[in-house]
């Protein structure tokens, strides 16, 4: 047993700590028990100075200051005032510095006023000794310093100025401050001496407690570390028991154990001598490989093992046992009745406890339905689940090698691009399970119009891929057209007839490129171009790559941007009743105000919104900026139609019909003040899902009319069937009315037929007073054209609706009517 250690360093520096907590702990409750006891002493000493200023000073003063008034007044006030601060302090600060030193100089003044009210007499003037004694209680002599300033400080000023309110009427000595003062002085020596001492003491006792504590702790946590020591080594010696019985055990039982794990194993077992020959096996490792326990045994093994992996699986494992190392390999076992398997075959080397090596165990692990699903991922990772047909990462990888052996033979290929047409509008009309069913029939279509050497790839959602090997540009050409002629048959789903067409790019190597990427990327701009003519397919030319230009990519950009910061502005060009002459709404046209190139009309930009798809945004930007125009000529008093032309995409946008429902709520009828107009080519494009939009929009109060009519293929049917209010006669019919006998036939008939239909008619286009005066005669509704004002911005059209030229116009059209109608009176009074 070891004796407790004396103290060190590291014990000195925690008894240092431990005392000087405990000192600071105890020294803190002495100054707030005494800062308690005297702010009760100074609490009293205010009473007692105001019952001395009621009894003692009329009888120790003399004259006008004998007064009972003055001396209660200066007891009560000043007095009251010289104790507030350190019972403040005391209360909300007790055991402070601060609260220390206001105590002492409150004591020391109370002592001066109690000196001043009893007219300076002697006995007085003991309270100041008194009170020094009694602040030596706090032991700090800091305190015992501020008192004793304070009363030499006291004495000094009233003994120079005022002497008999210190020394008493019968002394007038201005200079005696200077002996209280001592006798103060002489007191405070031994007073602070004593709280030196005092202060040394208490510091004694904290480190002799400290030093206690130390000790004492350190003989506990010896006792407990001896404790556990004591507890480790039983506990190893328990364990040491346990073991060694344990070991007996498991030698008695190890065989039996081994047996019985190698016979329920789900894993093959087997052990080899040292020449490699196996000399047991479990019955798993039986099942797996197809053999016997007496059929395996020596190198009876080997019999069973697939020929084509004999092989190499016989040297690796020779190796293992000339090197007496470790053995791993993937195989296949013929001899199971459920055919061929695959197997992973793994062995150790044993040795026994002199380290010699006996042979090798290992184990034989049935990987068949691994491997298979292994093989299904594989397949998955580089096949489309829909289709069947192969990926974008297979096709590459395919594009990729025909590219090498290509360069490498001095060959040729050709690669498609195929995006099939009005596929969303299936996905949106029927349903995604309508557009699986169409994705789904495409692959046995596009197969049976190709060869068996081609490579089709679904790129992912309407796109394909064709690889064609050692095609040029004709065999390229023709197997388009193939493709083609396989979507012109309707496709049947669940009842329903769909069409679909393609746009297909080709792409030749080496003709426009050598490498995947390029020939993948001109391939695309081949199908875009195909896309853009409304189908078909496109071989790829260097005319097409003007479409990618950086400038056009930059205006795309700016279009987008322009969009977003109010770039695009509403010019107004008038519709004039051709019955009144007067206003009968406008047509809203946009400009793109373009902050680095000025104005810019609709043939610059449009084409770049229908291509990229930021017709959708631009259709609800100019949307929101008509209604908001209707909606303030409506309030100002001035109601004007506002017609807007809608482009295909604008019209299916599901967001701009509700924008369109949000913008017409409320009160206001906003709905008869809006027209759209749409083009034929869109009511023919499928006819179906146009007649429910254009119902749906009719249903919200909204005029309908059919832009440009007479330049598509309508038919009439369609015409009487839809929601329609007015058709809208193409300029180009108009202008050449007066010179071309056909034109001006077409324009008779279709302001007959939509009279006949009910429907308002508008002529577009008027460019002379001959066309007008010839549109009025033919009972056109209203007209509109650079011959009365070209588009104008919001300002210009009102300043020119309240001008000359709009009365002017109107004028015009009334002075027709009449001349018209003055001709026919003429007619009938002379037939």
């Amino acid at each position: 047993m070891g004796s407790i250690a004396p103290i060190g360093a590291g014990n000195q520096h925690e008894i240092d700590r431990r005392a000087g907590v405990q000192f600071r702990e105890h020294r803190q409750r002495i100054f707030q028990e005494t800062d308690r006891l005297f702010a009760i002493l100074l609490l009293f000493q205010w009473a007692a100075a105001i019952v001395v200023a009621l009894v003692v000073s009329p009888r120790a003063w003399a004259g006008a200051t004998s007064q009972v008034h003055l001396h209660l007044y200066a007891a009560a006030w000043l007095g009251g005032a010289i104790v507030s601060l350190p019972v403040l302090l005391v209360l909300t600060r007790p055991g402070a510095a601060s609260t220390r030193h206001a105590v002492a100089v409150g004591q020391s003044l109370m002592g001066a006023l109690l000196i001043h009210l009893t007219g300076g007499r002697i006995e007085t003037h003991f309270h100041i000794f008194g009170s020094l004694a009694l602040l030596a209680f706090y032991r700090d002599w800091r305190v015992l310093v501020t008192a004793s300033a304070v009363v030499v400080l006291d004495h000094l000023i009233r003994g120079m100025v005022w002497p008999a309110s210190i020394y008493g009427v019968p002394y007038f000595q201005r200079f005696r401050w200077i002996e209280h003062s001592g006798w103060v002085a002489f007191e405070d020596i031994f007073l602070i001496w004593s709280c030196l001492r005092s202060v040394r003491e208490m510091q004694a006792i904290a480190e002799r407690q400290a030093r206690l504590e130390v000790t004492r702790d350190g003989i506990e946590q010896t006792v407990l570390d001896r404790t556990a020591a004591l507890r480790v080594a039983n506990d190893g010696l328990a364990a040491e028991v346990a073991d060694r019985v344990r070991a007996e055990q498991a030698l008695r039982t190890s065989e039996a154990r081994f047996r019985a794990l190698c016979a329920c194993s789900p894993i093959g077992i087997f052990t080899t001598d040292e020449q490699g020959r196996c000399t047991y096996v479990n019955p798993r490792a039986q099942a797996i490989a197809g053999y016997t326990e007496r059929e395996a045994f020596g190198d009876g093994w080997r019999n069973f093992v697939h020929g084509d992996d004999l092989g190499h699986v016989s040297e690796s494992w020779d190796a293992a046992v000339r090197h007496r190392g470790e053995f791993d390999q993937l195989l296949r076992f013929q001899g199971s009745d459920r055919g061929t398997r695959w197997a992973h075959a793994r062995a150790a080397p044993m040795r026994d406890e002199q380290g010699r090596f006996i042979g090798h165990v290992g184990s034989i692990e049935d990987t068949t339905d691994r491997k298979a699903a292994e093989d299904h991922l594989a397949y998955q990772a580089t096949h489309d689940a829909l289709t069947g047909l192969p990926n974008r990462a297979f096709f590459q990888q395919g594009l990729e090698r025909e590219v090498a052996s290509a360069r490498a033979r001095d060959g040729k290929f050709a690669l498609l691009l195929i995006d099939l047409d009005r596929f969303k509008e299936i996905n949106d009309t029927f349903g995604h399970d309508h557009g699986d069913a169409v994705l789904r029939e495409l692959n046995p279509r596009f197969r049976d119009a190709l060869r068996r050497s081609d490579l089709l790839a679904r790129l992912g959602g309407d796109e394909f891929a064709v690889l064609l090997p050692e095609v040029g540009e004709p065999g390229a050409a023709a197997l388009a057209e193939r493709l083609l002629d396989c979507l012109k048959q309707p496709i049947v789903v669940q009842g329903r007839e769909l069409e679909v067409g393609a746009s297909i790019g080709i792409a030749r190597f080496p003709d426009h490129g050598t490498d995947a990427s390029t020939l993948m990327r001109l391939a695309d701009v081949a199908m875009y171009a195909a896309k853009r003519d409304h189908g078909g397919y496109r071989s790829y030319s260097a005319e097409q790559q003007a479409d990618l230009d950086p400038a056009r990519l930059t205006l795309i950009t700016e279009l987008r941007q322009g969009i977003r910061d109010g770039q695009l502005l509403l010019h107004y060009q008038p519709k004039l009743d051709l019955k009144s002459g007067r206003i009968a709404g406008v047509e809203a046209m946009v400009r793109w105000q373009h902050p680095r190139e000025g104005p810019l009309t609709p043939a610059r930009f449009m084409p770049l919104a229908e291509n990229t798809g930021l017709i959708r945004p631009m259709g609800l930007r100019v949307l929101r900026d008509a209604l908001a125009q209707s909606r303030r000529w409506l309030e100002s008093g001035r109601p004007l139609d506002i017609a807007i032309n809608l482009s295909p995409k604008n019209l299916r946008d599901e967001e701009l019909i509700e924008a369109l429902a949000r913008h017409l709520g409320g009160p206001d009828p906003l709905p008869s003040h809006l027209t759209l107009e749409i083009t034929e080519g869109t009511i023919m494009e499928n006819s179906a899902e146009t007649r429910d939009i254009l119902d749906r929009l009719h249903g919200l109060g909204v005029r309908i009319a059919i832009d440009d009519f007479g330049t598509g293929y309508s038919s009439l049917s369609y015409l009487r069937n839809l929601p329609v209010d007015e058709v809208k006669i193409d300029r180009g019919f108009v202008t050449n009315a007066r010179s071309s006998e056909k034109d001006a036939c077409i324009v008779r008939s279709v302001i007959d037929l939509g009279h006949a239909l009910g429907l308002d008619v508008v002529a577009e286009g008027v460019e002379d007073p001959e066309t007008l005066d010839m549109l009025i005669g033919w009972g056109c509704d209203v007209a509109q054209g650079y011959y009365f004002t070209p588009p104008l911005s919001v300002d210009q059209f009102e300043a020119w609706a309240a001008g000359p030229k709009a009365a002017a116009a109107a004028d015009l059209i009334r002075g027709i009517l009449d001349d018209r109608s003055a001709s026919l009176l003429l007619q009938s009074a002379h037939p």
